[in-house]
């Protein structure tokens, strides 16, 4: 039974027991007139059903992944406009940002970003509530309006929401990496870049600085049994920790790139425009001793010494940095 389903469910018990009660009262020789304020309780409830829950209830089932943020300034209705742009358009860079990090766009020069590849928005509501899903898909090589099953771009969309459903659920866990890595056994695509991205992006989806929200409530069709999961200040911190706790790869390489897209606070940073090496981005962790060349050599290109993953492509995708140094 979907969640749609469930309030429709709801609503006609709720029916149901001002019929009966209606019939009751009647039954005992009441009077029609007085019962005008016996059912207020009820109507309240279906108010809370058709007006509240139901808008919740649809975008559950039509959504791959739905934000919904929480906490006492939500509640007092109606969001000004800078903030509702500010939390969508967060929501929206860091999905993008998975998804280009995964090895279907990330690890070759060719391929090009487009629109049909985008998710689609299925709710944007002023109580904060946001709901995605992937881009309709189609088996027709020659259909014009949707993306086919097979491209590239789509498979590293689904890829990164699957991903991003268990990495918001796992948060729950004490050991989040280790229901990741249990997701991500067999799967080639799902690599230590993607992971970090995710792990990234569901950090920055739960609210930090954004005064009178506490937590994001996440759900959809990619929570893992269908089952939202709330994230506050204590999956905050395991996402920081899981970051904190990455592997160290064995192999090591060496890249040339511009340094770009700087993340302070979990030390990481993306090489891009790389030399020598047919791949559009690198994902980097940096080290507290590599603070001050990361904040003098934004946007210049730098050489960049380390242990690194590697796709399946056998192109460097995720770096633990050793060294780093000017030009290259």
């Amino acid at each position: 039974m979907n969640w749609t389903t469930r309030t429709i469910e709801k609503a006609r018990s709720v029916h149901s027991e001002i019929a009966e009660l209606r019939r009751f009262v009647l039954e005992q020789g009441g009077d029609p007139s007085h019962l005008r304020h016996l059912f207020d309780g009820h109507y309240a409830a279906l108010d809370d059903l058709y007006l509240d829950r139901m808008p919740i209830a649809v975008a559950l089932d039509q959504s791959d992944l739905v934000l919904q943020y929480h906490g006492a300034e939500v509640h007092k209705g109606g969001c000004p406009f800078t903030r509702m742009h500010r939390i969508f358009s967060n929501i929206h860079k860091e999905l993008i940002n998975v998804a280009k990090t995964h090895s279907n766009y990330a690890g070759g020069l060719r391929r090009q970003w487009k629109g049909e590849a985008d998710l689609r928005v299925t709710a944007s509501d002023p109580r904060l509530i946001f709901g995605f899903k992937l881009p309709e898909a189609d088996s027709d090589p020659g259909s014009p309006l949707l993306i086919n099953f097979e491209d590239p771009l789509y498979l590293a969309v689904k890829d990164s929401v699957e991903l991003m459903g268990v990495v918001s659920a796992s948060l729950q866990d004490e050991k989040p990496r280790e229901r990741i890595m249990a997701f991500a056994k067999g799967k080639p695509t799902i690599d230590a870049a993607l992971i970090d991205a995710a792990l990234h992006a569901a950090r920055r989806f739960i609210p930090q600085k954004e005064k009178g929200i506490e937590t994001v409530e996440v759900g959809g069709l990619a929570i893992p049994e269908g089952v939202a999961v709330d994230l506050g200040r204590n999956e905050w911190s395991r996402a920081t920790q899981a970051l904190a706790e990455t592997r160290i790869p064995k192999d090591e390489a060496e890249v040339v790139g511009t340094l770009m897209a700087v993340d302070y606070e979990i030390m990481r940073f993306e090489l891009r425009h790389i030399v020598d090496w047919q791949i559009r981005s690198v994902r980097c962790k940096y080290e507290p001793e590599h603070e001050q060349i990361v904040r003098t050599h934004g946007k210049k290109r730098v050489k960049v010494h380390g242990r690194a993953e590697f796709d399946r492509n056998h192109n460097p995708c995720f770096m633990v940095v050793e060294s780093i140094s000017p030009g290259g």
